[in-house]
């Protein structure tokens, strides 16, 4: 296996890291995107560390060097390729662990792996009732999508989808990569997910789009542990970005929600629709509206006694947060002028930058402007199946704050 060593001035902490060209002091012209290699530190009185891990020397956001965990030379007795694929197997091995120790918190569908955070970056497995969703978006796991394959069907017997991230795999400098597709997987039009006592089922060609949101499935448990412990029923509600409609359908199900009224720029009526039958809810206790949900603010009177807004990422970069904080002040100042007294708003955001205490300010100002009296209810952040190890890392994107209004 390649040795790449790296500069002196390294630091490396947490595993898996990300490296740079600044990072190296080898010469990576010789290397394949993907190609896995021992990296070594140069530290000055002190012995050598050695780390196993991929190099892309073609990779536009100048993340060359993914280091994945440490090694001891002398114990590195298997051939290149078996080194790899124990370590892969390993990696899965845990994810696959954490979940079934949370199996009766996540039920039958959530993420299986979720990238960096259970130790391969660019992998990401999503276990649905009837498919695995799997996405590759960096160059190293991408040579080895055979073995994370295999791996799957020895304890899944479930088609295998493939979904291609486009915009990632161009930051890899990877190309499109079609599958052949098994009949099985070539007939699947449909992926079912059971979230919170509610069977959705969202088209395929949506679902690649953006699959299903299992990072909010705890948030909206707990809203409806906070409306059963505050006694409430009957509630006229606002489901604004509702996608697939798993926050509003649970409000219904529960037995919280008089009408639900879903607004989306998507057209997602048939999809909603076919969930309503599949749960034996009837046609009047939901409508939806396609709509920008600024415009549709724009031509809405009506008031409403529980809000949820749950926006995409307004910022996919540092540069764009001033817009994305003026994006949620906009958004967030028309929730509070279509609320009800004694209302609840539901704000959530998955921008990354953005925190938590941010979030809950840019709501608070907004709602002293509105001369409404805000207390906070409840507050979240993503599942366990998103894990995370810091709240000050990158992988804290998401936020939920459940607010009464008064």
């Amino acid at each position: 296996m390649k040795l790449i060593k790296l500069d002196c001035k390294v630091k490396i902490s947490d595993l898996p890291i990300a490296l740079s060209y600044t990072d190296i002091r080898s010469d990576l012209k010789s290397c394949t995107p993907g190609q896995w290699a021992i990296f070594q530190t140069n530290k000055e009185n002190k012995e050598s560390q050695h780390y196993i891990g991929y190099a892309n020397p073609f990779a536009e956001n100048n993340k060359i060097l993914r280091l994945i965990k440490e090694v001891k030379l002398d114990e590195l007795v298997l051939n290149d390729e078996d080194v790899v694929k124990n370590i892969l197997e390993e990696c899965l091995a845990i994810a696959f662990s954490r979940r079934e120790f949370c199996k009766e918190m996540l039920g039958p569908c959530c993420r299986m792996f979720y990238g960096d955070q259970d130790g391969l970056p660019g992998l990401i497995i999503d276990k649905y009732c009837n498919a695995l969703i799997l996405q590759i978006n960096t160059a190293g796991i991408d040579c080895y999508e055979k073995t994370i394959t295999d791996y799957l069907k020895k304890y899944y017997d479930l088609p295998i989808l493939y979904f291609e991230n486009s915009n990632l795999r161009k930051i890899e400098s990877l190309p499109s990569r079609p599958r052949i597709m098994s009949q099985i997987e070539k007939n699947l039009k449909i992926l079912e997910v059971f979230d919170n006592k509610v069977l959705i089922k969202i088209p395929i060609e949506e679902a690649q789009k953006a699959g299903f949101y299992f990072d909010h499935s705890y948030n909206r448990l707990k809203l409806l542990h906070l409306l059963h412990d505050l006694n409430l029923r009957e509630l006229k509600i606002l489901d604004l970005f509702c996608y697939a409609g798993a926050w509003g359908f649970a409000l219904i199900r529960h037995g919280f929600a008089k009408h639900v009224h879903f607004v989306d720029q998507g057209d997602f009526m048939k999809t909603l629709a076919e969930t309503a039958i599949c749960n034996s809810i009837i046609s009047e206790k939901f409508k939806f509206t396609r709509d920008n949900v600024f415009t549709f603010f724009e031509s809405n009177n009506e008031k409403y006694d529980l809000i949820i807004c749950d926006p995409p990422a307004l910022a996919k970069s540092n540069s764009k947060i001033s817009q994305a904080i003026e994006g949620y002040k906009k958004l967030f100042r028309q929730c509070l002028l279509h609320i009800n007294n004694n209302g609840i708003l539901v704000a959530a955001s998955c921008t990354h930058g953005i925190s938590l205490e941010e979030l809950s300010k840019l709501i608070g100002l907004e709602g002293r402007k509105a001369n409404r009296v805000l207390a906070i209810l409840d507050m979240g952040t993503q599942r366990i199946d998103h894990p995370i190890s810091s709240l000050s890392g990158s992988a804290f994107y998401l936020k939920y704050i459940c607010y009464h209004v008064s």
